[in-house]
């Protein structure tokens, strides 16, 4: 069966099954040979079901985001309801109950017949006012088992150690949200990239602190740039940057980490811009060309012109000139004027940088006078003029220019203004 047949499966489960308790389409929808803990075959899925309708009658599952490949799932999963009983030993009687799970799944024959559920458990427990004895126990361990992982894993270079210490399905939350999931023989290759740019990499614990499942850990990383590090050839520089990292234990394994590094002072020790940003720059530089490109095919066309606007301009787009700033409504009133007097204009970028959110043209114009401009009759004459134009990029959009125009040059070449005679 497909991915898109297994996510459509696995969304009728929490839709119809869970919130709906449409118990009768568990055979339809789980196979018999299902696993997830105790739980086994239809009859423990159905009593899985069974246990959270009973504690929350309103109930409601909503899948926030879902990854897949192969036979297998990934997603996160939010919950709510109101408890009216006791859920896994816990009285939650009256409490209104929220909660997140990352869910992973295997899929056989179309049906699902594995599942490995994390889940917020200890924000479950709070919500019901409830702090368990063994959490500070717990607690302890797991910050132990996260300073193995520093100790002996990251500075030692004991990658065989995260058999034990990592959970085979571990999940990296990158800062801006992403989720990696490729585990925990991901988590190596990537461990072992690190190690072969960076042999002397030492990363030190400042502070580390427990609450629940999660250690959170802050301190530095610091190394000599020897080898490839996201395809920036070596520099031999050593440098030194901040993290924070939060890691989740579950029975004794790390099942997920998100950290959070100032890896942009790193570049700046390093004196090379980040991959990314120099991607951004790229992506921003052929958006411009983009562009220009369209705008040379205007040639007159208002339909043109308009698609021109619905793919490249986002609509607070404001071009800053001398005489004061023009909205959107008002740039496409000139350009107009400006298409219809010269259909044939064209513009040449003759040069293009790129920085930050930044891209700057240096361009030449050019064109014949066909049609009324700013109260001039149609002349008939050619034209050239140099133009430099710096423009702000935000989602893939333009949405500010400051153009610098030789409009006194063009006025003079079309014969508007009497040029200066030379001495």
């Amino acid at each position: 069966m497909s991915v898109e047949h297994n996510k459509a499966n696995e969304k009728r489960l929490y839709d119809e099954v869970y919130n709906k308790g449409n118990l009768s389409l568990i055979p339809e929808l789980v196979s018999p040979d299902f696993v997830s803990g105790n739980n086994k075959g239809h009859e423990g899925y159905r009593q899985m079901v069974i246990a959270w309708r009973a504690a929350m009658p309103d109930i409601r599952f909503t899948i926030d985001e879902m990854v897949g490949e192969g036979d297998k799932l990934v997603y996160r999963l939010s919950g709510t309801g109101t408890g009216v009983s006791s859920l896994g030993g816990v009285d939650i009687t009256g409490k209104k109950m929220s909660w997140t799970q990352a869910i992973f799944t295997e899929y056989k024959d179309g049906k699902v017949a594995k599942g490995v559920n994390f889940m917020d458990t200890l924000s479950l427990f709070r919500q019901a006012g409830v702090v368990p004895p063994a959490f500070a126990q717990a607690q302890e361990a797991n910050k132990a088992l996260v300073r193995r992982y520093f100790d002996e894993v990251l500075n030692k270079g004991n990658a065989a150690l995260l058999d034990e210490l990592m959970a085979e399905y571990y999940v990296m939350v990158r800062a801006n949200g992403e989720i990696d999931n490729q585990g925990r023989e991901g988590n190596k290759k990537m461990f072992a990239q690190t190690r072969a740019s960076v042999p002397d990499l030492h990363v030190n614990i400042d502070e580390m602190l427990a609450d629940g499942d999660k250690v959170v850990v802050s301190g530095n990383w610091e190394g000599t740039h020897t080898g490839l590090i996201g395809g920036i050839p070596p520099t031999g520089k050593r440098f030194k940057y901040g993290y924070t990292a939060t890691y989740r234990v579950v029975e004794g394994k790390i099942v997920s980490g998100k950290i959070v590094a100032d890896q942009m002072s790193m570049y700046q020790q390093l004196g090379v811009s980040p991959p990314a940003l120099t991607q951004n720059q790229e992506a921003n530089k052929a958006l411009v060309r983009r562009f220009y490109e369209m705008a040379n095919h205007v040639k007159g066309d208002v339909s043109r012109l308009q698609a021109l606007v619905k793919e490249l301009i986002a609509p607070e787009y404001v071009v800053h000139t001398p005489s004061g700033d023009w909205t959107l409504e008002q740039t496409l009133q000139m350009w107009n004027q400006v298409f219809t007097a010269f259909p044939d204009m064209n513009e040449k970028i003759e040069d293009i940088l790129a920085e930050g959110d930044r891209v700057v043209t240096r361009s030449t114009a050019t064109g014949t006078h066909k049609g009324a401009f700013q109260g001039m009759p149609p002349s008939g004459k050619p034209f050239r003029m140099s133009e430099v134009v710096v423009f702000r990029v935000a989602g893939g959009k333009l949405v500010e220019e400051w153009p610098l125009l030789d409009q006194l040059g063009m006025l003079q070449q079309l014969g508007a203004i009497p040029s200066v005679p030379s001495k």
